[in-house]
């Protein structure tokens, strides 16, 4: 049996591209006629990628993108729920994509499911890809019938969360390129300007006031040392991300992030409100508590929010209820630790869930406006203030010796 690769033309003109092994280029011919196909091209042998190839030339590249994925639910729920088949919604996915590295992965896919394998095992190959999220969502849908349902849930879920992730980034853009430029002018400052007034006043022998020393020292030593300070920041960089990937690192720089003055809040709500979107659309969508909380937990993304559920998960086979393991925790407030008791009393925890979800989504969202309103002059101010004690370093000396000629 040889590998080939082709590439078909259906009768509605939708273009068709897979890879298929056949005794020979006549024999697959005649087995994609049978289907219906106009044969455009087929290439064989070490032309043809075989899909340990394709998966390799993924893991190769970057990854694919948050909105591919998010078009891609949306997308095939759309189509799902117009009762068109699953594999012809992903060949009508596998043409749209503008993403030639998830064309490769939709291809795989819809290859794997005409073997007879499900949507869920298709996606559990693309573990980077696919999360644990994904694929028992993915799993309680094609077991309830509600795959299009499930996939729409899964899909507006995605979609807050990159909404989210981009307004804060958009918030952040100025201040970052603000502060990174007049770090630059103040480098600049220090070992261009600084020596030439350094210079001058050596050449008077006067006594220096203490800022200016100090200013001075600075410079000399950033002068001196421009190869060793660089060094020092990527050592301290990379020290830094290798004790971050360290078990004990990420628990201690997750337990530390939300101690951050200004925004530890912010990362303590971005958990909470994955932690309850997670949680409720789970649940919604059929899912044992004690199944849905452990896949919360390891795809919680914070190590620290990660112990607490797991301790949750604990409690809870043990026969308490989630909001009492909650209550003990400290990352969980009162407001959900009381609507989380509610829910289980009334039989409509994914409700709640979903009014919690709510209110840290509304929380953040005004925290990004109010951030991108404040956080910009805050910088300017701060960066400024920096500039005007480096300019009064300078200008102090000159002042004295102003002085002193008059009184000379």
């Amino acid at each position: 049996m040889a590998t080939f690769r082709y590439k078909a033309a259906k009768a509605n003109g939708l273009l068709e591209t897979g890879i298929m092994e056949a005794s020979s280029e006549d024999s697959l011919v005649s087995t994609l006629q049978q289907k219906g196909l106009i044969i455009l091209s087929i290439t064989k042998g070490d032309r043809a990628l075989s899909r340990q190839e394709k998966n390799r030339s993924i893991k190769m590249h970057s990854r694919i993108s948050a909105k591919d994925l998010i078009l891609f639910t949306t997308q095939l729920a759309t189509t799902l729920k117009a009762s068109i088949p699953l594999l012809k919604c992903l060949d009508i996915q596998i043409t749209q994509t503008t993403s030639s590295k998830f064309k490769i992965v939709l291809e795989n896919i819809r290859d794997n499911i005409r073997q007879g394998h499900t949507l869920k095992d298709s996606l559990a190959k693309y573990p980077k890809l696919f999360n644990s999220l994904w694929l028992n969502l993915v799993e309680a849908g094609e077991a309830s019938g509600q795959l299009p349902a499930t996939l729409e849930m899964l899909g507006q879920y995605l979609t807050d969360q990159a909404d989210l992730k981009r307004k804060a980034i958009t918030a952040l853009i100025y201040p970052s390129l603000l502060i990174s430029v007049s770090i630059l002018a103040i480098y600049i400052f220090m070992v261009k300007v600084i020596p030439i007034f350094t210079g001058v006043f050596r050449d008077f022998k006067m006594t220096l006031p203490l800022i200016t020393r100090i200013v001075v020292a600075v410079s000399d030593f950033l002068k001196s040392h421009v190869l060793s300070t660089i060094a020092l920041v990527f050592v301290v960089g990379f020290s830094m991300y290798y004790y971050y990937k360290t078990e004990k690192g990420r628990k201690v720089c997750d337990g530390l992030s939300f101690k951050i003055p200004i925004f530890g809040s912010f990362i303590l709500n971005s958990a909470l409100e994955k932690f309850s979107g997670c949680l409720g659309i789970l649940i919604h969508s059929g899912i044992p508590i004690l199944q849905a909380i452990d896949i919360v937990a390891r795809t919680s993304g914070n190590k620290v929010m990660e112990e607490a559920l797991t301790n949750a998960y604990i409690d809870v086979r043990d026969g308490k209820s989630l909001s009492s393991s909650l209550e003990k925790n400290a990352l969980f407030p009162p407001l959900t630790v009381s609507m989380c008791n509610v829910g289980e009393e009334t039989g409509e925890l994914d409700k709640m869930l979903e009014h919690i979800n709510k209110y840290y989504k509304d929380e953040l969202t005004t925290f990004v406006e109010r951030l991108s309103a404040t956080l910009e002059p805050v910088v300017i101010v701060f960066m400024g203030g920096i500039v005007f004690v480096l300019v009064l370093a300078m200008y102090l000396p000159i002042f004295e010796l102003a002085l002193l000629g008059k009184g000379g």
